[in-house]
């Protein structure tokens, strides 16, 4: 039974034409859609939908840049050939593995080397990443290791025509890579031998501002148990819960504890101690810079909304005062982000400066110091591969903080050391689990100078949203 409430289908009509009688779920799909159904609390006529592209009466093959498939003759560390060893063997069984190791460690290869493996034999093979920007850099990776011919690439830049193209690809086996972010694990694999999760750190993978909600790596994991199959997590900064299975032997651990290019030097990490909130720029931030701009080379910042107005004086200012003949160009990248270049923006990045590193810090969350040690670290991942004199600059009050010790000296084991004690100290997850329940209200508007008694506010009806002003709130 598709739809369990009456009101979901009020309003259907009856069947005219029948479009295609194309099959649009396998039987693991409607597998994997009634467990996601029962485990996160969602009907299941909202699952289904969320799993099938849409209806459309011709289909379009997506337009694709070619480039030049090629077998790269990589020699694998000791490292990385016993982690690939592992994979092998875990191959046509359910199995788990995290691959956790610092940037530049191999993890993609021994991935990529997993993925040629499962190609072999015959099966499907589905990629899950994180953004568009990791989409894009996976795709160039796969389309050069696998051929074209053998990609399938799911994604909302797709129209459409295109994805109704591309999902029945997938479900013939005509598309042996699967490549993909968060939804991309319902696509109708035929034959699956691995799902490989790229950064599984990343909070994007988890779908929270629509129904059904759910969590990709959580449903990669129900998924590669329903075919019998490996699941293998890759990150460099891996989540402390999954971290934490992996120490306790629920999870294999594979990690890789060196850089393979030990002869190209890793970017720096300077902490610049701030104590006040009166500067937007530390004079070290101000010095790296201005060096940085001297070199030709360009310098990123990364700052909050609320220090825009400052950091703008600051910097013309500073601009002014150093490079009064030639200016470099102020470009704006993102909200909260600027890139400051002399060569218009030919310029490689050389300076990154984290304007507020203790943002995150702030928030009343467990994972606070967790989320502020993955994204201050993936700022690392911006300078260009071998760049010898990139340098990352923290601004903080908290010098002294574990988050800041352990991005300083690039050491995963050590922020995760402290981490874990203060969470079995608070009783935190992984030690237990937490459930957020949210009930709408009535919508409600307060100005400063109103109030409403308490008795009051617990009559209004529990079916609609309120929104007073904090500044109303006693």
């Amino acid at each position: 039974e598709m739809h369990r409430l009456p009101g979901e289908v009020k309003g259907f009509k009856s069947v005219t034409e029948l479009w295609d009688a194309f099959p649009y779920l396998t039987e693991k799909n409607l597998l994997l859609g009634n467990w996601l159904s029962d485990y996160y609390a969602a009907t299941l006529g909202l699952v289904i939908k969320a799993m099938l592209p849409k209806p459309v009466k011709k289909t379009s093959e997506p337009q694709t840049v070619a480039l030049e498939k090629f077998d790269p003759d990589f020699v694998l560390t000791e490292y990385q050939r016993a982690a690939l060893a592992q994979i092998t063997a875990g191959l046509g069984k359910k199995a788990a593995f995290l691959i956790a190791g610092p940037r530049g460690s191999g993890k993609t290869e021994v991935c990529l080397q997993a993925a040629s493996r499962v190609i072999e034999s015959g099966r499907q093979v589905l990629f899950l990443v994180p953004d568009l920007a990791a989409l894009e850099r996976w795709r160039g990776l796969l389309i050069r290791r696998f051929g074209i011919g053998k990609l399938a690439v799911l994604g909302s830049h797709l129209t459409d025509a295109e994805r109704l193209w591309t999902w029945k690809k997938i479900a013939g086996a005509e598309r042996l890579v699967i490549l993909g972010m968060r939804s991309a694990v319902f696509a109708p694999a035929k034959n699956l031998g691995a799902i490989i999760v790229g950064s599984e750190h990343h909070s994007s993978y988890k779908q929270y501002d629509q129904q059904p909600k759910y969590d990709a790596r959580r449903v990669a994991r129900k998924l590669a148990a329903l075919w019998q199959c490996p699941v293998i997590f890759s990150s460099s900064t891996p989540s402390v819960e999954l971290y934490f299975r992996s120490r306790a032997g629920r999870i294999a651990l594979l990690h890789l504890p060196h850089s393979i290019k030990a002869d190209l030097r890793q970017p720096q990490v300077k902490l610049a101690v701030m104590k006040s909130d009166e500067l937007a720029l530390s004079p070290a931030l101000q010095v790296e810079i201005t060096q940085a701009l001297l070199a030709k080379h360009a310098a990123l910042l990364v700052f909050t909304k609320a220090q825009s107005g400052l950091l703008a004086d600051e910097l013309q200012a500073m601009l002014h005062e150093e490079f009064r003949r030639a200016k470099p160009e102020i470009v704006r990248l993102a909200p909260g982000e600027i890139l400051i270049d002399p060569a218009h923006r030919q310029a490689p990045v050389s300076v990154i400066g984290a304007t507020d590193a203790d943002f995150y810090l702030r928030f009343r969350d467990f994972r606070a110091a967790e989320r502020a040690f993955q994204s201050l670290g993936a700022h690392l991942d911006r300078f260009d591969a071998g760049n010898k004199s990139g340098v990352l600059v923290l601004q903080t009050a908290q010098p002294e903080h574990y988050v800041m010790k352990a991005l300083r000296t690039g050491s995963y084991e050590t922020f995760y050391n402290a981490e874990i004690e203060k969470r079995k100290a608070n009783n935190d997850p992984p030690f237990s689990k937490l459930v957020k329940i949210s009930r709408p209200y009535k919508v409600l508007r307060l100005s400063p100078d109103e109030s409403i008694p308490a008795d009051e506010l617990r009559k209004l009806p529990a079916t609609a949203d309120i929104d007073v002003d904090p500044e109303s709130l006693i």
